[in-house]
């Protein structure tokens, strides 16, 4: 009987074959393994979350208001559900130079977890070996039912001005809504001190700011054209050294009222203009004061003590 002895040629396309199996099982167990970490938050800067079937769980930090176990439920005026809500609102605390004030959930009890914002420090003249003080922090505090009612006072005058301005869309003058926004800030100042739960509206009275500041340059832009005022399609042109682009940076989702980005070419002398939709930008941003203030308000009533 004869024996088949396998040529040189074959021996290679045996390896090849081999080695391409091998290859495809490594890249398997790598995708496989890279899924089953995706499921962790990104760096947040707070330590180790993770979605969990109870919301997003705290496995490890380093911040001292925080414990592992704690369910995060709220972080300023953004509602916690994903891992994306979390970036969102440390992203838009780290940019306005806010505190992280945190609804959390532990042992059953809804609580507050403040972490302030850090307090720049001048650089030393020479370097010294002292180190700089510690962020202070401060412990959990249980939500009491006066916090909550404070809170939730002014959250509905805040909501129910928004859809009164969403009723009156689009709205041609600045006043006297810039007027009545400037006495939300006021009501809000007063209403403070009773309560650190009232500091969670900030933000949101942040978009109410930002609509009167909108509204006011619309009415400059437009001061020579009242015809296209009451228009709800106006569109405006404007450059990068404009406001427009500073509101866009402070809350990315009034990218949709872009439609055209100043674009500065390189045989272009000077920059050609953008092109926004102011009413666009308000419609925007009233529905996020109102939405946010809705889940805010819900959140406040779900987690005070009767």
């Amino acid at each position: 009987m004869l024996r088949h002895h396998p040529s040189r040629s074959d021996l290679q396309t045996r390896c090849s074959t081999l080695a391409i199996l091998m290859f495809a099982s490594v890249a398997v167990v790598g995708v496989v393994s890279g899924n089953a970490g995706a499921s962790m938050c990104a760096d947040t800067s707070i330590g180790r979350v993770v979605p969990s079937a109870d919301g997003l769980r705290v496995e490890q930090t380093s911040v001292p208001a925080l414990h592992a176990g704690d369910i995060l439920v709220q972080l300023n005026s953004h509602r916690l559900q994903t891992c994306a809500d979390l970036a969102e609102g440390l992203s838009e605390a780290r940019r306005n130079k806010l505190g992280t004030l945190f609804l959390i959930r532990r042992d059953g009890e809804v609580e507050m977890a403040l972490v302030p914002a850090p307090v720049a420090q001048a650089a030393p003249a020479e370097p010294t070996a002292i180190p700089p003080p510690p962020v202070p922090t401060s412990p959990p505090t249980p939500l009491s039912r006066a916090d909550a009612d404070a809170a939730r006072q002014l959250l509905a005058e805040f909501v129910a001005f928004g859809r009164d301005l969403q009723a009156r869309q689009p709205l041609p003058m600045a006043q006297p809504w810039a007027q009545r926004v400037e006495q939300l800030r006021q009501r809000y100042n007063s209403q403070q001190a009773r309560g650190a739960a009232v500091g969670l509206i900030e933000p949101i009275l942040g978009y109410y700011e930002t609509v009167a500041q909108v509204l006011l340059y619309k009415e400059t832009v437009t001061r020579e054209r009242r015809d296209i005022r009451a228009r709800g399609d106006v569109v405006l042109e404007y450059h990068s050294n404009s406001p427009v682009p500073a509101w866009v940076q402070r809350y990315p989702f009034l990218r949709p009222s872009v439609l055209q980005e100043p674009d500065i070419g390189v045989l272009r002398v000077g920059e050609s203009n953008g092109q926004w939709l102011p009413d666009r930008a308000v419609a925007l941003l009233l529905d996020r004061a109102i939405t946010e203030g809705t889940a805010l308000s819900s959140t406040l009533a779900a987690g005070a003590p009767g």
